[in-house]
C-alpha cells in the first residue's frame, strides 16, 4: 500500500491528479445549475427548431465499442435530417466529443440540402480559452461526418441567454474556432 506522502509527492510531480472530494456542495450546485440551463436551453431550441432527436444515455460512453455505437447514432440522426440533436456523440478513433446540441441549418453538404452547426451551452459569464479549442473540436468532428466544416460555433451562456430569432438563427456569442 503506498503512502499519504508517496501520495502526494505524485500529485506535485504531476504524475496523477488530485482527487476530487465526493462530497463537494460547490460542485453539486454547478452541476445542478448547468443541467437546468441545458433544460431551458432544450426545450427553448426544440420548441423553436420543431423538435428534437434526444442521443443521451443513461451513462458516459467509454468503450471503445460504446464511442463507436453512439457516434454511429449520430450520424444516422444527421443523415435523416433531424432538425434538433440533443447530446451527440462523435468519435474518430482518437478524438472524441459530446455536443450540448446540433442544428440543422441549409448549407449543402454531404448529407444533402442541409448541414449541422454545434450550439454549446455553458454557465460561464466569459468564454474560456477551453471553450474555443472544445468547439473547434467539435466542428472539426461534425465536419468529418458532413464533408463540411463549418467556421463558427454559438455559445449559449447564462450571461446571454440568447433568444431565436425569426429566421431560426440563435444570436449569442459566435465563436470561430
Amino acid at each position: 500500500m503506498r503512502s499519504p506522502d508517496a501520495a502526494a509527492t505524485a500529485i506535485a510531480r504531476g504524475q496523477r491528479g488530485k482527487p476530487r472530494p465526493t462530497d463537494d456542495p460547490h460542485a453539486e450546485l454547478t452541476r445542478r445549475r448547468g443541467d437546468e440551463h441545458e433544460s431551458e436551453q432544450l426545450d427553448r431550441l426544440s420548441a423553436q427548431c420543431g423538435g428534437h432527436v434526444d442521443l443521451s444515455t443513461e451513462s458516459t460512453p467509454r468503450s471503445r465499442g460504446q464511442l463507436e455505437a453512439a457516434a454511429a447514432a449520430t450520424a444516422t440522426a444527421m443523415r435523416q435530417g433531424a432538425p434538433l440533436i440533443y447530446q451527440g456523440q462523435f468519435f474518430d478513433g482518437r478524438w472524441q466529443g459530446r455536443t450540448d446540441f446540433l442544428r440543422r441549418v441549409p448549407i449543402p453538404s454531404q448529407l444533402g440540402d442541409h448541414s449541422y452547426e454545434v450550439l454549446d451551452t455553458k454557465l460561464a459569464r466569459q468564454v474560456k480559452p477551453s471553450v474555443v479549442h472544445q468547439l473547434a473540436l467539435y466542428n472539426r468532428l461534425v465536419g468529418a461526418v458532413q464533408g463540411l466544416e463549418l467556421t463558427l460555433g454559438r455559445l449559449a451562456s447564462v450571461a446571454q441567454r440568447p433568444p431565436c430569432d425569426e429566421s431560426g438563427t440563435t444570436s449569442g456569442t459566435t465563436i470561430r474556432p
